[in-house]
């Protein structure tokens, strides 16, 4: 059987792998839920870009934002953060929330994004 080729680039790094065809078709299932994990990813990503610019407004929660973007209800939230639904909600009442709260938002919900498209 062939082995894969490794194509480098200019500066010697691994940049693309060349595969038989056989060995790619026993593959394709997982490479393309992998490929529609990131694009997800990536979609969930570009959604909450502005979330940060919501947090300096006072009537609009940028955790409150997220959430409803993702379809979630609070309690769905929680079980991603690992939290209580009682913290979200204290958390989405609040007139500021913390950077590193809303980065840990965005974390999670990408990670659920990422796992809902795999399955």
């Amino acid at each position: 059987m062939q082995q894969p080729q490794v194509v480098k680039d200019l500066n010697g790094r691994d940049q693309f792998v060349v595969l038989p065809y056989t060995v790619y078709e026993r593959l394709k299932d997982k490479i393309d839920a992998e490929l529609e994990a990131q694009r997800q990813a990536v979609a969930v990503s570009s959604a909450m870009e502005d979330d940060a610019a919501f947090a300096a407004t006072p009537f609009r929660n940028p955790v409150t934002l997220m959430r409803m973007r993702a379809g979630l209800k609070q309690k769905e939230l929680a079980e991603a953060l690992g939290i209580t639904q009682a913290y979200v909600s204290k958390m989405e009442n609040a007139e500021t929330v913390s950077p590193r709260f809303i980065s840990k938002v965005r974390a999670a919900l990408q990670r659920r994004a990422i796992e809902k498209a795999r399955t």
